[in-house]
């Protein structure tokens, strides 16, 4: 069973100037009973390839 106490959901449209600096962010954090969800539109740049990465 899961301990997770919250969910970070993330709706994004060509974040990808600024996605990868978000996302190393939350390893800052002192809780890690967190989740990341990252909703990717149809973004035109390279965020897919980012969300692939992690």
């Amino acid at each position: 069973m899961s301990s997770l106490t919250c969910s970070i959901i993330i709706n994004t449209y060509n974040p990808a100037p600024y996605l990868e600096r978000l996302l190393s962010g939350f390893e800052h954090l002192r809780s890690t009973d967190f989740e990341v969800v990252v909703v990717n539109a149809p973004s035109t740049d390279h965020t897919a390839n980012i969300l692939e990465k992690i």
